[in-house]
């Protein structure tokens, strides 16, 4: 693997369109990660 935890990939896709829904997503899923390693 190349660490990469979302990548959005289309004919279409900007880097920035999908962003800020892409990050709030990525920060809750991390949250849940360290809640239930801790």
């Amino acid at each position: 693997t190349k660490g990469f935890l979302l990548v959005a990939s289309s004919p279409l896709t900007r880097s920035s369109h999908h962003a800020g829904d892409d990050f709030a997503r990525l920060r809750a899923a991390r949250e849940a990660f360290l809640k239930k390693s801790a």
